[in-house]
C-alpha cells in the first residue's frame, strides 16, 4: 500500500488496523494475562511503566537510533544522520503519492504500534528481536528514500541481491561476534575452571558464586539482552551449563535445584564452590 502510484482503500486501512490491534493485544495476553492465569503472577519485566516521559526518551535514544542504523547494534553518528535524511525523503515520497497523508499516518502508526508493548513496560531495555518489525519499516523507508535519490541504481539487476547480501553479512556479524563467540567462550571458561578445581571422582554438591560479574571478559559490546550479556551471571543458565559439562567430561558432582550460593542457600556440607567471574577473568586477556 505504500507504492506511490497506488491509492489507499478502506479495506487496506482496515487490514492494517486489525493486524496492529491483534499484534498488540496478543502481546498483552501472552505477557500479562496468561502468566497471571497460569501461575498467579506475571514477570516483573512485564509491569506497566509510570514514567511515560522517561520511556519515550529511552525509546528515541536507544531503540529508534538502533533501527535508524539499519540493524547495526553499534550506532554511528554520521550514518545516523545520513539514514535519517534518507528515511525522511522516503516518508516525503510516500506523502506526495496517492492517498499520501493516510499512507504516511499508517506507516508511522504501525511503526510505533509494533513497538508499543515495549513502550508500555517498566524496564528500560528490551530484546533485540523485538526491534525486527520497527527496523523493517524504517529500513523500507530508507530504501524508498535512496531509490528516490538514485532510482537508476535500483534498476540494475544486481542491486537488490547486493542489499540482501549486505544485510545478511551484518546480521551474521552481530550474531557471531556479539552472541556465539562470547557464549562459547563462557562455557569453555567454565569447563576449564571445573576441570582444574573439581576432581573427577568428587561426588558432592557443586555450587556457584555469581558475585562481581566479568561483563567485558569476551566482548566489549553489550546491547539488549542477547548481545554481550553473560550467561555466567544469569542464575537460570548456570545449572544447564554445568550439567552439560558434567555429562560431556564425565564428572560425578551433583547439582541441586538451586546451584547459586546466597545467605539463604549456603555451601556447607560436602560442597564446593566455583566463582564464575574468576573463571572468565582467567580465560581472557581483557582483564
Amino acid at each position: 500500500c505504500i507504492k506511490k502510484e497506488s491509492s489507499l482503500t478502506v479495506k487496506k486501512v482496515a487490514t492494517c488496523f486489525i493486524i496492529l490491534v491483534i499484534g498488540v493485544a496478543g502481546s498483552f495476553i501472552m505477557s500479562k494475562v496468561l502468566p497471571v492465569w497460569l501461575y498467579g503472577e506475571s514477570l516483573s519485566r512485564a509491569e506497566l511503566t509510570a514514567d511515560i516521559g522517561g520511556k519515550m526518551k529511552w525509546f528515541i535514544n536507544e531503540s529508534l537510533i538502533n533501527a535508524v542504523n539499519n540493524y547495526n547494534i553499534q550506532p554511528v553518528k554520521i550514518y545516523s544522520w545520513f539514514s535519517s535524511l534518507a528515511i525522511l525523503i522516503g516518508l516525503y515520497t510516500i506523502f506526495v503519492g496517492k492517498s499520501g497523508r493516510w499512507k504516511t499516518f499508517i506507516v508511522i502508526a504501525i511503526g510505533i504500534g509494533s513497538y508499543a508493548p515495549n513502550l508500555a513496560t517498566k524496564e528500560n531495555w528490551a530484546a533485540f528481536r523485538s526491534l525486527v518489525a520497527l527496523e523493517l519499516i524504517i529500513s523500507t523507508l530508507f530504501l524508498i528514500g535512496i531509490n528516490s535519490l538514485v532510482s537508476r541504481i535500483f534498476k540494475q539487476a544486481f542491486v537488490c541481491p547486493l542489499i540482501a547480501l549486505t544485510i545478511m553479512i551484518i546480521a551474521q556479524y552481530n550474531i557471531i561476534n556479539g552472541f556465539i563467540i562470547p557464549q562459547r567462550s563462557e562455557i569453555q571458561a567454565l569447563a576449564a575452571e571445573i576441570t582444574n578445581k573439581i576432581p573427577k571422582n568428587y561426588t558432592g554438591k557443586l555450587m556457584f558464586d555469581l558475585t562481581d560479574p566479568a561483563y567485558n571478559a569476551f566482548t566489549k559490546t553489550q546491547r539488549y539482552d542477547e548481545f554481550g550479556n553473560i550467561s555466567l551471571a544469569a542464575p537460570w543458565a548456570l545449572k544447564g551449563m554445568a550439567e552439560e559439562i558434567r555429562i560431556m567430561k564425565g564428572f560425578n558432582f551433583k547439582l541441586s535445584n538451586n546451584v547459586i550460593i546466597s545467605e539463604a542457600n549456603r555451601c556447607i556440607d560436602d560442597c564446593m564452590v566455583i566463582k564464575t567471574s574468576d573463571a572468565m577473568r582467567r580465560s581472557t586477556i581483557n582483564y
